[in-house]
Parts: C-alpha cells; sequence; structure tokens
C-alpha cells in the first residue's frame, strides 16, 4: 500500500480510494513489483500448481514478465533443466490475422520456437517467440533462425525488438538521413507530434507541428487554397496533400505530414462516415503519397489508429531508398 501511495505522490497526487484494491493479494502470495505502473503483480504457488497475475498494459506486463515472473516461474519447475528463452518483436502495418495465416504455418514445426501475439499500440502487434532447450545455446540458436524467416516474410512491416518504438524508428530513419520533419494534423489533434517528441533526442529532426483543427487555420498557417476547401472540403486528399505541402514550406523541413479526418462522434455522412481520415506526406525528390483510409471505433482510437498509419507511413518510405 505504501509503495502505491509514494508512487502517486512522486506524481504530485493523493491516492484515490479505487486504488486500495490494488495492494490486496490471496495469503501467501508473493508481490511482483510494477516498476512502470501503479497495480503490481503477484504470484502464488502450492504443489505443483502455480497462479500469477500481472496489468494488462504491455509496457507494465513485459519487464515484469521478463524481471521478475519468468525467473521464479523457471525455479519453481524443479527437476526441469530445459532453458527457456524468449524474444518480443514490434510489427506495425499488418493485421494479427495475417499474421497467424504468414507465421502459423512455420510455427508448426517442431524445431521452431513457440509463437504468440500481443496487441500493443493500435496497429502494432508484438511478436513474441519462446525456445525451450536443455542448453541455452541451442535455444538461442533457434530464435536466430526464426527471426531471420520472421524478418524475410514480413519485409518492411518488421520495425525491431519490442523496445524499439514506432516512433522511434521513424526518428532513426531521419537521423540517418540527416532530414527533418515537420507535421500538420486536423483530426489528430497533435497526437502525431505528441509521439514523435516523446522520443528523446527529437529536436535533432522534428522542426514544428501545427494544429489546424478549423479551415481558416489551414488557410492561414498552412497556405491551403480556400478553393481547394470549397471544390473538396476538408476532409480529401487534396486538402491532406497541401496541407503537407504547406508545413513543409514555411517550416522548411525536409519532410512535411499531414492528417485530416472525421475522428467522430459526429460530423460523418454517407460519403464520409465516421473514420474516415486522409493522411499525406511530401519528401524529397518530389515525393508524395496520400491515402484515404477508415478506422473503426471510439474517437480516441480512430485518432490513435490514424497517428500510427501516417507514422508507419513514413517510416515505409525512410527504409525505401
Amino acid at each position: 500500500m505504501e509503495q502505491i501511495r509514494a508512487l502517486f505522490a512522486r506524481r504530485g497526487r493523493e491516492m484515490p480510494e479505487r486504488n486500495v484494491v490494488q495492494a490486496m493479494f490471496p495469503r501467501g502470495s508473493r508481490v511482483i513489483a510494477n516498476p512502470n505502473g501503479t497495480a503490481p503483480g503477484f504470484f502464488y504457488a502450492q504443489g505443483k500448481k502455480i497462479l500469477a497475475a500481472l496489468p494488462g498494459p504491455p509496457r507494465e506486463l513485459l519487464p515484469m514478465l521478463e524481471k521478475q515472473l519468468g525467473p521464479r516461474l523457471c525455479a519453481q519447475r524443479a527437476g526441469n533443466t530445459a532453458r527457456r528463452i524468449r524474444r518480443v518483436y514490434r510489427v506495425c502495418g499488418v493485421g494479427e490475422s495475417e499474421l497467424q495465416a504468414w507465421l502459423g504455418p512455420l510455427s508448426q514445426n517442431a524445431a521452431w520456437p513457440e509463437l504468440g501475439f500481443l496487441l500493443d499500440e493500435p496497429g502494432e502487434i508484438l511478436v513474441i517467440l519462446t525456445a525451450r532447450d536443455a542448453e541455452a545455446q541451442l535455444a538461442h540458436a533457434r530464435l536466430k533462425i526464426a527471426l531471420q524467416e520472421i524478418k524475410k516474410m514480413l519485409g518492411p512491416s518488421f520495425i525491431g525488438e519490442v523496445r524499439e518504438t514506432l516512433p522511434g524508428a521513424v526518428g532513426k530513419g531521419l537521423h540517418q538521413r540527416h532530414e527533418t520533419l515537420a507535421t500538420a494534423e486536423s483530426c489528430t489533434g497533435g497526437l502525431v507530434s505528441r509521439r514523435i517528441t516523446g522520443v528523446p533526442g527529437a529536436s535533432d529532426y522534428f522542426l514544428e507541428g501545427v494544429i489546424a483543427y478549423g479551415n481558416a487555420a489551414k488557410i492561414k498557417r498552412l497556405q491551403v487554397p480556400p478553393a481547394l476547401l470549397a471544390r473538396y472540403g476538408a476532409v480529401s486528399e487534396p486538402v491532406a496533400l497541401a496541407m503537407a505541402q504547406g508545413v513543409r514550406r514555411t517550416a522548411g523541413a525536409a519532410w512535411g505530414l499531414a492528417t485530416t479526418g472525421i475522428a467522430g462522434p459526429g460530423g460523418g455522412s454517407r460519403a464520409k462516415p465516421v473514420g474516415t481520415v486522409c493522411l499525406a506526406l511530401v519528401g524529397p525528390g518530389k515525393k508524395t503519397w496520400v491515402q484515404t483510409q477508415r478506422f473503426l471505433g471510439e474517437r480516441e482510437l480512430v485518432q490513435r489508429r490514424a497517428a500510427t498509419a501516417v507514422l508507419d507511413a513514413l517510416r515505409r518510405r525512410l527504409i525505401e531508398t
């Protein structure tokens, strides 16, 4: 209880009464500390049976599993000398069902590691490989072979190890190419720029982010032609492209990125239903990309999916050339 209170105190807040339940555990269990959140986990063993509970968010669950619960489970399995090694990788731009269809047949091979999937940020999936062998060296070798096959099969959809985030991969690509980025956001309301600036050192390549929510702001700040807005509407590919061109030009950036859409719950129509989002990129050498997508879900989920989609589109173009 005191650890949870201390965590809230460090954040300058008083612990709500509803968080008291997070300090309650079955008698005889052992607490698993959560360094990234308020909800600890627990581990309970009776004879050969083991019960463990961890919080759901991957950024909390995975470190607890890797550093605390995993070693305890291995120690609990007396008489089993098999070494168990896990690796987690991040994939973006491909659905879980597609992943299962592509990778599932490979995992049927007895020599292949165990395969699992975990949804992370909307549009991003964690691929979990677990190898068991009497010798750690053999388990590592199996993981290495599996990783090579996965990277070959997934191509640009494969980002890297779990700690390599999508915004981090974008930043890495920009840094390696000595290029800069500016963003113009409407429906995502600054979410794209927030994710970019969440990466340490983003000031090396991120110049500015403009939230041009209304048409007047699009005209004034991004130099979107009024005739374009009148003809196509704010949620359209021509306007998204003009927004990306405008922010790139005014910021003097190598890349301009734009989002405009209908996040909901209102504002949709038969022609442009809620969840319709137009995304655009403009880069060096007259490189352009514009696409309309429809994202399902509540307002926040639409925004998050749109931010992921446009960041992934930029990441892919940064590794193309």
